[in-house]
């Protein structure tokens, strides 16, 4: 059971820092120009959230202890 909670941790970290913002798109939307390119922005809200909510089912589907079939 230990193992399989280290595995999780792993993973979640793993994926943690698979789903990050790239610097220049947090240093575009931290800035004031922001007001005038709102669609940009609602692109980049949207595939962050898509691809937080497909990390999230990879997450809630990952079991450790199963095998990998060829």
């Amino acid at each position: 059971m230990a193992i399989k909670e280290r595995i999780r941790l792993l993973v979640g970290s793993y994926i943690s820092l698979a789903s990050f913002i790239d610097d220049d798109l947090v240093d575009f939307l931290e800035s004031s120009d922001t007001k005038k390119h709102k669609r940009k922005v609602i692109r980049i809200y949207n595939r962050v959230f898509r691809d937080f909510e497909k990390l999230r089912k990879e997450i809630v589907a990952f079991d450790p202890l199963s095998t990998p079939e060829p």
